[in-house]
């Protein structure tokens, strides 16, 4: 079973391993399913009684003192902690009632014991950044960038929970449980669609930085796709598109774009006409001339203020790009995980033996 696993993990360092299970929101499956260490699970299929969860306090369950005429509620310490995170709404039935993914987690528990509401806001950013690499895997496999409406919230995020997250925290040492919540989301937030519907597995493996080099770099990068998809608006997610690639083709130093489209149509390109047509394609993405007239659709969106709908004109072009660019992007974050466990030199070493093929 999906709850054996983890705590098999969790009991290899009771000390310092800690469980986590943090509400999804917008994501709906039916089967417990796993990418890597973070398993999804649907309401019910944990019984989270078994992890002894405290409740926290609230200001109805505070005595308030006479002040005057009136009657003052005075909270401080664990009790504001407490209540901070009650305010929020998120409760072990919260938890009962949202699609889950849960992991495990090293942390100082006698920190988070002694530590104060705002450092739980701190902790809740890192556990759902921790979390949100499994979902970046799962953006991957099923979301497409000219469709936001099928976007999965933030890890940590339940229905109308606005810009609060949630996890509830377990330490097999003292056998409980532990809910802590707050306004821990500090960008936009999707609110278009329904959300995602999967099928209780995902395709491709999550790339873990122990794993070598090329998979850091295949894991960030598909968290800059995540991050294009999730864009405010087409402009942005076009200009987060072309740093993606930038990045794919030299994450640790600066490249003139030149050398950038070498590096990326190489994986699309069979033959090489296909890739003087595609070295060309990119070209357009980024700055080119007709008759002294500028057409490159990055150079009019950052130095003449564009938009990309000012640039292209009808929507199902402006859909047909974001497509287009997305399976440039998916052929390379592919073959970085299938080779994950390369070193960064001997990657680009094959990189340029496939241009040299290709250009010969």
């Amino acid at each position: 079973m999906l709850i054996d696993h983890l705590l098999q993990e969790l009991n290899e360092d009771p000390q310092n391993n800690r469980l986590v299970l943090m509400p999804l929101s917008r994501l709906v499956f039916d089967l417990p399913f796993n990418v890597g260490n973070f398993y999804f699970c649907s309401p019910g299929d944990i019984d989270l009684r078994v992890f002894r969860p405290i409740p926290n306090r609230t200001l109805e369950t505070q005595c308030s003192e006479p002040y005057g005429d009136l009657f003052v509620t005075t909270l401080t310490g664990q009790l504001l902690r407490e209540v901070s995170t009650s305010l929020t709404e998120f409760s072990i039935d919260t938890l009962n009632q949202s699609h889950l993914v849960a992991f495990v987690h090293k942390a100082d528990w006698e920190s988070v014991l002694l530590s104060n509401h705002q450092t739980d806001i701190a902790l809740l950013k890192e556990l759902s950044e921790t979390a949100e690499k499994a979902l970046d895997v799962i953006r991957f496999d099923y979301c497409r960038l000219d469709l936001p409406d099928t976007l999965p919230g933030i890890v940590g995020s339940w229905r109308d929970s606005g810009s609060y997250l949630g996890a509830m925290i377990y330490t097999p040492i003292d056998n409980e449980s532990y809910l802590i919540a707050g306004e821990a989301v500090e960008c936009s937030i999707v609110i278009k669609g329904i959300g995602l519907e999967v099928d209780g597995f995902t395709v491709t493996e999550l790339p873990m930085i122990e794993d070598g080099e090329v998979s850091a770099i295949a894991s960030l990068g598909l968290s800059l796709l995540s991050e294009a998809m999730e864009s405010p608006n087409e402009t942005m997610k076009f200009i987060r598109m072309m740093t993606l690639f930038e990045f794919l083709s030299s994450p640790d130093d600066y490249e003139k774009w030149q050398d950038v489209k070498k590096n990326i149509v190489c994986f699309k390109a069979e033959t090489k006409q296909q890739y003087i047509s595609l070295s060309e394609r990119f070209r357009e993405f980024s700055s080119k001339e007709i008759d002294g007239k500028q057409v490159g659709y990055r150079t009019l969106i950052v130095h003449q203020g564009k938009r990309l709908s000012d640039v292209i004109k009808k929507e199902k072009e402006r859909n047909d790009l974001f497509i287009e660019l997305q399976g440039y992007a998916g052929l390379i974050l592919e073959d970085m995980i299938k080779h994950r466990t390369e070193l960064w030199e001997d990657y680009k070493d094959n990189r340029k033996s496939m241009i040299r093929k290709l250009t010969s």
